[in-house]
């Protein structure tokens, strides 16, 4: 492959081409992808595991959640300074950085011993987690046209579902015939993979003086004065918290109340997440291809759809058909998992290409705090009642009511 060849300064959105043919952006759309693909394998690899840890520290489904709170409690605040830096300083420098750091903590957890230090080091692994989302967001606002936008944002946020289907896969098989940290350490390896790869062909759009803008404390508060943004983060806040239910207890929900083995569990994990992969991907081309852009409608449909599941799924018992559980699992992965993509490009267009980076990670962090209470009460409830059927039913309904509220408050947004 010849050089890439860079823009002209003073013209940053002319499009960057590779052997005088293909636009830069869609390069873009690969690497960005990439990167959240590590980040995904951290994220979701670990609640993967979760069967396998749980029996080891002989943990309570309330302590799982707290697993997966302390891998998202840090994040919260690094992913407002990740966005503001990638705002800032452009969205490479702060992706490099957090590759390098997340391999220490992920590392770290191999050695992990008792459920109090597998906290501490999830809470540590949750400060790299949080700046890879709203830095690669900015880097498809940069370079990607809006008339394919929603689709490369969609594109690019098939990374984590690829790595949870992935991880979903292999996990398991690792975890039973080497021991569940085996899998810790090939996490470790692609992450090495994929930060070479980041470096050697991922290229900022180029500042001047002149295109360098500084957020300001008045960025963050806009967030909430803009009703647009507070229903959209109020939405996201509900449906964050169904996608990391997904992950942290559909394998238990599927090996202790419809008896499937893990590996069959595992599974089935991972063909909601597939599912979910080729789900953001065509939820993306029809909003901008069949929808004319219209970020709203779009959520909303995928909204109604996601309730509807979790509504269904807590009905499922033993005497269920096996095709139906399937059904309702990949509805739930064509849906609850695979919102971000159209639901990023909203928030972004609504805050404008130079503050897309603090928008997106404000509104993110917000969203996080679901990430940490959500899937702990859910466990909760159902250490209470010995059944994840009001878990379910509770959440499907809080679902619909947000996809409710989204559609008559917020308003389609001004693409730019």
């Amino acid at each position: 492959m010849s050089p890439m060849r860079v823009p002209n300064k003073h013209n940053p959105q002319e499009p960057k081409v590779v052997d005088g043919k293909v636009p830069y952006y869609w390069w873009v759309i690969v690497l960005t992808t990439v990167a959240m693909v590590q980040e995904g394998l951290v994220v979701q690899g670990i609640p993967i595991l979760y069967p396998f840890i749980r029996e080891e520290f002989g943990l309570t489904r309330a302590q799982i959640g707290l697993i997966t709170s302390g891998l998202f409690s840090a994040s919260i605040f690094t992913v407002i300074i990740g966005g503001w830096i990638s705002d800032v300083y452009g969205v490479k420098r702060i992706l490099v950085i957090m590759m390098l750091y997340s391999l220490l903590p992920v590392l770290a957890f191999t050695l992990v011993q008792s459920f109090q230090v597998a906290i501490l080091v999830g809470f540590l692994i949750g400060i790299s987690a949080g700046p890879c989302y709203p830095a690669t967001s900015k880097a498809i606002m940069d370079w990607v046209p809006q008339n394919i936008r929603a689709f490369g944002m969609s594109l690019k946020q098939t990374g984590p579902t690829l790595a949870g289907a992935l991880a979903a896969m292999t996990l398991p098989y690792l975890a039973i015939h080497y021991g569940w940290r085996s899998g810790l350490f090939a996490i470790a390896i692609v992450i090495v993979l994929v930060l070479v790869i980041f470096q050697i062909f991922y290229s900022d759009v180029p500042q001047t003086e002149n295109n360098i803008r500084k957020p300001s404390v008045s960025d963050f508060g806009a967030i909430l004065k803009n009703p647009n943004l507070v229903v959209l983060t109020i939405w996201g806040f509900f449906f964050v918290g169904l996608q990391f239910i997904i992950l942290s207890y559909l394998i238990l929900f599927l090996v202790e109340n419809l008896k499937y083995s893990e590996v069959t569990a595992g599974a089935y994990l991972g063909m909601a997440l597939a599912i979910s992969t080729a789900a953001r991907i065509l939820w993306g081309a029809a909003c901008d291809f069949l929808l004319n852009s219209r970020r709203k409608i779009t959520l909303g449909i995928i909204g109604f759809i996601a309730g509807s599941s979790f509504v269904l799924i807590g009905l499922v018992n033993n005497d269920t058909p096996i095709f139906v559980v399937m059904l309702l699992i990949g509805a739930m992965g064509g849906s609850a998992m695979a919102w971000p993509g159209i639901f990023t490009t909203y928030v972004a267009e609504i805050s404008g290409s130079e503050r897309s980076g603090t928008a997106i990670g404000s509104t993110n962090a917000i969203m996080r705090i679901g990430i940490i209470i959500i899937p702990p009460i859910f466990g909760l409830s159902a250490d209470i009642t010995g059944s994840y059927t009001i878990g379910w039913l509770a959440m499907g309904c809080c679902a619909l009511i947000a996809t409710l509220a989204m559609i008559f408050i917020a308003k389609e947004p001004n693409p730019g």
